[in-house]
């Protein structure tokens, strides 16, 4: 959370899945790498994006390195919050948190997004074209007080050729229809989505900031947990993203920046010797966290005290819904977290 601190995202109880009645959307089918778990070529129901060589698409192998004071670092988050948090069905709005992602059509207009960061518009990354349904998360709140700071207001748009991606950051869709945001990143689909070294830009006060939608140096769409991935395929072929407060003193590949410490771009990996079937957990639950002992998580965002959360899609106006689909995480044993040392094959 950009220059904010965010309310704990409070799991709901683990309920069963139910397949049957629920509204799937359609997507594209991509075919996966045998690395990925799978037989070569099989085909599933949530395209992912970026090329699949990247490192957020890499297992964690058999006997990782550690980060030497793994154990602490994994006391002291759970000493500020002792479970996972990711989608909350008490509330009216439960991606008010995440991201929604809404697909642009051939015919879709473009739209110039006024943006208060001005690198947006001076690069062109303001220029999008928004599909009349789009609406960004925690916009029923942000509308009514445009002008004030609610939410972080994520959203993506991708492309209607899946090429680009742009990340939006307190977005407001105003009930006049017109459109703000505080700032807008586009992003090259076709690439790694890994950007490093990280890039810099200058804002008008003169002052060097870093152009992104995080805190991390990645795009939205890395680690963000598809409807399609746990309804229909049942499985996650990539880490997810991370929120925790910093933890530490340094940054590594693919998080490294010039000014944040807090050990942005660690994995976090559930021991891969649990037994997921045995965790109180429903089986939308359970992908997630066989996820996190192939795949970890990556440490992408700072939450702030006493809240760590992986995020999924948010679908606060959409007909699908998380609810029955994902119950509560706390049934993932945080205190049998690990921290990997990264070694990824995109590394330089």
């Amino acid at each position: 959370m950009i220059g904010s601190c965010v309310v704990v995202l409070v799991v709901c109880a683990a309920i069963g899945v139910e397949k049957d009645g629920l509204s799937v959307r359609a997507a594209s089918v991509q075919a996966q790498p045998a690395a990925d778990g799978g037989e070569e070529g099989e085909e599933t129901a949530a395209a992912r994006f970026f090329e699949e060589d990247s490192s957020w698409y890499t297992r964690i192998p058999e006997d990782p390195a550690l980060l030497p004071n793994s154990a602490e670092v994994v006391e002291h988050i759970v000493e500020t919050q002792p479970v996972l948090s990711g989608h909350n069905s008490t509330v009216e709005f439960a991606g008010q948190w995440s991201v929604p992602v809404w697909h642009a059509r051939e015919d879709t207009p473009e739209t110039t997004v006024p943006c208060d960061s001005a690198f947006s518009g001076d690069r062109g990354w303001n220029v999008v074209p928004i599909p009349p349904e789009a609406v960004p998360a925690g916009n029923d709140a942000a509308a009514e007080t445009p002008d004030k700071y609610v939410r972080d207001g994520h959203m993506v748009i991708v492309s209607h050729d899946r090429k680009h991606a742009w990340d939006f950051w307190k977005a407001v869709k105003r009930h006049d229809g017109g459109w703000q945001a505080g700032r807008i990143r586009k992003w090259d689909l076709t690439g790694s989505g890994v950007e490093q070294p990280c890039l810099r830009v200058t804002r008008t006060d003169g002052k060097t900031t870093l152009p992104y939608c995080r805190v991390g140096p990645v795009p939205l769409l890395h680690g963000l947990v598809m409807y399609d991935e746990v309804v229909e395929d049942g499985r996650i072929n990539h880490a997810l993203a991370f929120a925790t407060e910093n933890v530490g003193d340094k940054t590594v590949y693919p998080c490294v920046m010039p000014w944040e410490s807090g050990y942005y771009g660690y994995r976090f990996q559930l021991d891969p010797s649990i037994d997921v079937d045995t965790l109180n957990l429903n089986n939308g639950a359970k992908v997630i966290a066989r996820a996190l002992q192939e795949y970890g998580m990556i440490f992408v965002e700072n939450n702030g005290k006493g809240c760590n959360s992986v995020y999924l899609e948010s679908l606060d106006h959409k007909p699908e819904t998380w609810t029955g689909v994902v119950g509560g995480l706390k049934g993932i044993p945080l205190d049998r977290m690990r921290v990997v040392e990264p070694v990824y094959p995109d590394e330089p």
